[in-house]
């Protein structure tokens, strides 16, 4: 009996210790996307090459960048990073260390109030060698704005119609300056999952499945506690 309630007593601090670290784990701030997912090899910097992008919203105070690096080969060692609007630069900033995996690039200045719509992105491989970034393609559409740098609308003979085009593009994560978790984000998750719901669905459908995992979890501790009596 003593046994089994050790037990059960373990599995509950267990439980509720990786609730709370992951609760109250910290990490960046996110202020949005570009909205490209990192699926696969997109563009392939060689050394001294440089590929521009649209971002078609620059959240105001994004000051880093998070991009995936599938990998770098033949001596690349840095990448350059440059953000662009159709007045001219915004910000700046470089790697001197790139490598496979998520990279961060800490820019120069912060996006000013207000954010930047129609901003673009540079990525410049300064070095010898090849970087390649991770994203995926999108087809090219009439409502296109050619505004500030633009990746080239490119045909892939063999793998789309002859008449369909495509922008390959980096995925980028716009991060904001500090930290925080996700125990303090907890009204905007309940926000966005009630207005995720179709119909009379909302936040307190999240409530009622929380309730029926304690629900869970104390009919376990029950029959653990219960079991060894009815036995005997």
């Amino acid at each position: 009996m003593r046994v089994r309630l050790g037990a059960a007593a373990a599995g509950v601090v267990v439980i509720t210790a990786g609730v709370l670290t992951f609760s109250l784990a910290s990490h960046s701030v996110v202020a949005g996307s570009n909205g490209i997912q990192p699926l696969g090899d997109t563009v392939f910097l060689k050394g001294g090459v440089r590929y521009c992008q649209q971002l078609p919203h620059l959240p105001a105070g994004t000051s880093r960048l998070r991009l995936l690096v599938s990998r770098v080969q033949g001596g690349a060692r840095a990448l350059d990073v440059l953000l662009v609007d159709p007045n001219g630069r915004i910000a700046s900033g470089v790697l001197p260390q790139v490598r496979g995996g998520y990279m961060t690039v800490r820019l120069d200045r912060s996006v000013p109030a207000g954010g930047i719509r129609h901003a673009g992105v540079c990525f410049t491989n300064p070095d010898s060698g090849e970087i390649v970034l991770s994203g995926e393609t999108k087809r090219c559409t009439p409502r296109d704005l050619d505004v500030g740098p633009a990746a080239p609308c490119i045909s892939t003979p063999g793998l789309h119609p002859a008449d369909q085009k495509f922008r390959w593009l980096v995925g980028v994560r716009y991060l904001k300056a500090g930290a925080t978790n996700w125990a303090s984000q907890a009204n905007v998750i309940l926000d966005r999952y009630g207005l995720a719901q179709a119909g009379w669905f909302g936040r307190w459908a999240l409530w009622l499945a929380s309730a029926f995992a304690l629900l869970a979890m104390a009919a376990a501790l029950w029959w653990l506690i219960r079991e060894p009596q009815a036995k005997s």
